[in-house]
């Protein structure tokens, strides 16, 4: 799990996952989902609400937060702590780096007590705490959320993001947060119009690629998911060996081979 204090608004590019393509011109496309996320994001924040982000691996849903935070923040100078569950998050340890984030004295002995007064501590921030892959979180840790954000006077936003595993965990072990959110946006695959058009809008040199191979790609590998037309780019990038201009059936070819799964 890591934490990011303060984040300040910085330019993402879709395909934020795939460092082959830092540098590589990409544009940003600004999808359907990441224009809610924007808008709900902002609603939120007036509502002091929660926001629950979810949907598979791969479509989006990290860079749409990272683009609504960055607008909110940007518009509003909020405050903004960041955490990433990337392996499952015992109560310990989301308790010390919040206790550390908000001054609070961290006693293990004590962790009941210690978790009441970060919940004081949160209560009169105007902050959006995010949480990015909660569906590793720990049912204890989710319990601790809902206390805190439903302290009386709680000035703070909730952003919750990850997989349909997170949404399965809340209604499983925790459904009064899920029951508290003001919005939860799910992000799907892109239907095919959809997809070839982010394809197109990604990168100029896909966009000068003939749109047959784009479909053919869409239907053999991509399928509407951002981050496979990004790993696409990348290898088309790579086995075009520095060209210009959009690119031929044999490195599209060469490119959905290295993509298989």
């Amino acid at each position: 799990m890591t934490i990011l204090n303060n984040i300040r608004p910085h330019a993402t590019k879709n395909g934020v996952h795939i460092p082959r393509l830092d540098g590589a011109g990409c544009r940003y496309v600004n999808t359907e989902s990441v224009t809610e996320t924007a808008v709900r994001l902002e609603e939120a924040v007036a509502e002091r609400g929660i926001l629950i982000l979810s949907g598979s691996n791969g479509l989006g849903k990290s860079v749409a937060g990272q683009l609504a935070v960055g607008r909110v923040q940007k518009s509003t100078g909020i405050e903004v702590v960041r955490l990433e569950a990337t392996s499952a998050s015992e109560t310990r340890v989301l308790t010390l780096m919040l206790a550390n984030q908000f001054g609070v004295p961290y006693d293990p002995r004590q962790l009941v007590f210690t978790r009441f007064c970060i919940g004081a501590a949160m209560e009169p921030r105007r902050l959006i705490l995010w949480i990015d892959e909660a569906g590793n979180l720990h049912r204890d840790v989710l319990l601790a959320l809902r206390g805190w954000h439903d302290r009386g006077e709680a000035q703070w936003t909730m952003l919750l993001s990850g997989t349909g595993r997170m949404v399965e965990l809340l209604r499983g072990v925790q459904p009064e947060l899920l029951s508290r959110a003001d919005r939860m946006i799910e992000f799907r695959a892109m239907p095919v119009t959809e997809s070839l058009k982010f394809a197109t809008d990604l990168h100029p040199r896909l966009a000068a690629t003939d749109p047959a191979l784009l479909r053919t790609a869409h239907e053999s590998h991509c399928q509407g998911v951002p981050r496979r037309w990004a790993q696409l780019l990348a290898d088309c990038l790579k086995y075009s060996k520095g060209g210009t201009g959009g690119f031929n059936a044999t490195v599209v070819s060469a490119a959905l081979r290295a993509n298989v799964r």
